[in-house]
This record gives C-alpha cells, structure tokens and sequence, in this order.
C-alpha cells in the first residue's frame, strides 16, 4: 500500500465554548473549556492513520512538544521528520465554539513558523505515494515541497487554507484540490482536469460528476471537520480505492468529527 505523508502545522488548541460567539468587542463568558491535539498537518496525518494509511508527517514542534510527539506516535503517525525547536513553542490556536457547533479560529504559528525548508528526498517518496499540503506553514515551504512531490510522481493533495490570493503555483501543481463553497467561489486558476472536490457541510462533497450526501446528524463541533475529510480523501487514494469509495469514506469521516468536540483528543499514552 502507498504512502500518505502530510507536510504541515501541528498546533496545541485552546477550546472556549460559548452559548454564542461575541460581536466586535463585547466579553462573553465561556461554558467550558479545554486543551487539544490540533493544527491542520496533525489533524490530517491522523485522520489518514485512522484510515488505515501508512503515515508520515513533516512538522515542527517547540520546546513543549513533547506531549504531542506522544500523542502522534499513539495515532499510529511516524514522527522521523518532526523537527524540535527548543527556542520557541509549539503553534498554537484558541477555538471559540458556539452552541450550533459553528466555531471561530485564532491560530499562532510557533514553531510552524521555524520550518523553512523540507526536504522530502530524505523520506524515500515513491510513485504512488499521496502528498498532503495545506497552507498553515511558510508557503515557499509548501511550495518546495510540492515541486518534489511532483518531480517524484507522487500524487499531491492541497487543501489551500487558510486561503491565499497568491497561491497560484501550489493550485496549478496540484492533482487534488479541496475546497470549501466559499473557497471555490474564489477559484481563478485552472486546476488539473477533475482536480477540484468540493466540501459542502451538511450536504456533504462533490468531486468531478459524483455527488455524496452525509447521514443526518446533530453538529456539536465541526472544528477539524474539514481536515477529517481531507486525510481521510488521502489514505482512500493511497489504498487503491476508487473516487467514489473515497469521496464516501471522507464524508462519512468529516460527518463523525461533527459529533464529538475538537479536532482530536490526546490519546491516553501522551500523558
């Protein structure tokens, strides 16, 4: 079976949940609170290891990283090219969530911000291998990594977010592009033929002429939902599965994330 190696940001989440979110400078109470594995790259190499994939995640932690080393090699993630960087701290983000599951994000970078260079050749990238990238580290460093994966033959996943009006090598390099509604809306670039999958929220995604509808549910949380969708598209692909198999099996895990809070939970033996 193919690999999935993820090159992206690992972020420890601050969760604050509130009956509502706060209009431009009111203060609102929090209802709970609480810590989480997060950040886009880890959120992803994990959801890839729940599907069963083979995974390796290029990162970087801080000097309080430890914990989350842990927890990855828990999720079943290999952490050989998790950089430390004891000078500063692991990225971070704070996570407001409101009663209706919708949430608001403020990230950090941390030691995101410290990994300006990847250097893929030393993983043994192969043909048929997925790479993930999304665009929570430095871009040239998304960028370098793309251009080898692409050098390689190694099939190559952007989820471009958080959105950039400049990305428009990353967009034409890639084989998958997966977006949101509004996301798409901003799309000016042309993407590889049947490149683009849509994601719909509760209407599900869509990719090239298929089109899955999620099961009902009720949302408590939909953080992480979104990269739920995105590992989970990649490890279907790195197992051999057809579009609509995979298409079905990222639904269904971006459904599930809505059901429970946060992205991820620390697995026990990070403690």
């Amino acid at each position: 079976m193919s690999r999935v190696v993820v090159v992206g940001s690992i972020n420890i989440d601050t969760i604050l949940n509130v009956k509502k979110h706060p209009a431009v400078g009111e203060t609102v109470s929090a209802t709970s609170s609480g810590s989480a594995p997060g950040g886009k790259g880890s959120n992803q190499a994990v959801a890839a290891a729940t599907a069963g994939a083979r995974v390796s995640l290029v990162s970087a932690v801080g000097h309080d990283g430890d914990r989350y080393i842990r927890h990855l090699e828990a999720s079943g993630v290999n952490t050989e090219h998790v950089a430390r960087h004891g000078e500063v701290q692991t990225g971070a983000a704070v996570v407001i969530v409101s009663e209706d599951g919708d949430n608001s994000i403020i990230t950090s970078p941390g030691a995101n911000a410290c990994l300006t260079q990847v250097d893929l050749s030393t993983i043994g990238l192969e043909p048929g291998d997925v790479v993930v990238v999304q665009f929570e580290l430095p871009y040239e460093t998304v960028l370098s990594a793309m251009r080898y994966a692409a050098r390689v033959g190694a099939t190559i996943i952007l989820n471009p977010s958080p959105w950039r009006e400049d990305a428009v090598e990353a967009l034409s390099m890639a084989d998958i592009v997966i977006v949101n509604e509004i996301e798409a809306a901003a799309l000016t670039v042309g993407l590889a033929e049947g490149a683009l999958v849509t994601t719909l929220g509760p209407r599900g995604a869509t990719w090239r002429n298929l089109h899955v509808q999620p099961p009902a549910i009720t949302a408590i949380d939909t953080t992480g939902a979104g990269d739920s969708f995105a590992g989970t598209l990649a490890g279907a692909i790195a197992a051999g599965r057809g579009m609509e198999q995979a298409l079905e099996a990222a639904v269904l895990a971006a459904t599930e994330a809505c059901a429970s809070p946060g992205a991820q939970t620390w697995r026990a033996e990070s403690r």
